[in-house]
């Protein structure tokens, strides 16, 4: 009795992990910031690259996971974020996710702030 009253409530927990776990990332892919009681601020962190104006991606810089591509960016209009300066940097985006044709394989992020989080 008191073995299935703990698979019980080993399954409730694992339940209430996996409902927060997605409540989370349906919340970064919304775009509405960090989650609540968390202390991360950025909506996505990696190694910032350029990929050319006229390459035909979507945005004017990738962000980087190893060699794969998180996401696309671009500065917010009116802002004119300078993403050059940030070249080959390991840096944490805010701003708000749009979603692109699956042909280029992430989506792109409209960049309202960024900061740099290691030079190396």
């Amino acid at each position: 009795m008191l073995l299935l009253d703990a698979r019980r409530s080993v399954a409730e927990t694992q339940r209430k992990i996996q409902e927060r776990d997605e409540q989370l990332r349906e919340a970064r892919l919304s775009g509405r910031g960090a989650p609540p009681g968390g202390s991360d601020v950025f909506l996505a962190r990696g190694w910032l690259t350029g990929s050319g104006r006229f390459s035909g991606h979507p945005g004017t810089h990738r962000l980087l996971k190893g060699s794969q591509v998180l996401y696309y960016l671009q500065s917010e209009e009116g802002k004119a974020i300078p993403l050059d300066s940030y070249l080959n940097k390991r840096v944490g985006v805010k701003g708000t996710v749009r979603e692109l044709d699956p042909k280029f394989g992430a989506n792109l992020i409209v960049v309202s702030e960024i900061s740099v989080l290691s030079d190396y």
